[in-house]
């Protein structure tokens, strides 16, 4: 794929990306979620943050074995993991990345949740 092809991809998923705040709450439950599951401090922030979101429509592709155990046991979302395959590659061990559904579901994570009409 040419990275022309990919740019227009890349820039509609930034516009879409939003930051989720490091608040006391997503802090405490790092903790507890990195000492309750063994995760590194970073990968705990990941998974506190989709839980404070209510990410329940986003999946969540992890590669980290460690990480994807400790996402899956507080009750976040996996995206399924493609092994093997024509053309694929190995996984790289320590990526992980927040997948919506389907590309009409964006989480703004600024704002409070909203109810849909």
């Amino acid at each position: 794929m040419s990275s022309r092809l990919a740019y227009p991809e890349v820039r509609t998923a930034l516009a879409a990306a939003r930051a989720v705040e490091l608040t006391d709450v997503v802090t405490v439950r790092s903790g507890q979620l990195a000492a309750r599951h063994s995760l590194r401090g970073a990968d705990a922030v990941h998974v506190a943050s989709l839980l404070a979101i209510g990410a329940s429509s986003t999946l969540f592709a992890v590669w980290d074995q460690r990480l994807r155990a400790g996402a899956q046991a507080a009750g976040v979302p996996l995206a399924p993991m493609q092994q093997g395959g024509r053309g694929s590659r190995s996984p790289r061990t320590d990526h992980a990345q927040a997948v919506p559904v389907a590309p009409e579901v964006v989480h703004d994570v600024t704002r409070a949740p909203q109810r849909l009409p």
